[in-house]
């Protein structure tokens, strides 16, 4: 029986292949029924740190400023999951895997604990 299904939208990005695979970081958002309020959040937070142009383009100090005004917010809080990986070869593959992962773990934070698994 299906209940109470949600939809989910999980924002992938990478960083690392210009490392050769030396250090290889992805990092994934999964959000559901808040994506609106976070996007409008998200854009609030580009008009206070006065970042305005494309991440690669902007000056570092505005990069970081835009960072620390969402992780200082909370409202991302179990919504942000890591990979890092080492001697990366294949990025695609990882890529997956990561999104995989932290599409699993988000769903089964939102299970109500039955102590079964």
């Amino acid at each position: 029986m299906r209940k109470d299904l949600q939809k989910l939208y999980a924002y992938v990005d990478e960083s690392g292949q210009d490392t050769k695979g030396e250090i290889f970081l992805v990092s994934v958002v999964i959000v559901g029924k808040e994506r609106e309020k976070l996007r409008s959040f998200l854009h609030k937070i580009e008009h206070l740190s006065r970042k305005n142009k494309k991440w690669s383009k902007e000056r570092r100090i505005r990069r970081e400023e835009y960072i620390r005004q969402v992780i200082e917010s909370k409202k991302f809080a179990g919504l942000i999951y890591l990979s890092h990986y080492k001697k990366a070869e294949i990025y695609i593959d990882l890529t997956i895997l990561a999104t995989a992962k932290a599409v699993l773990d988000h769903v089964r934070a939102a299970l109500p604990s039955s102590g079964v698994c």
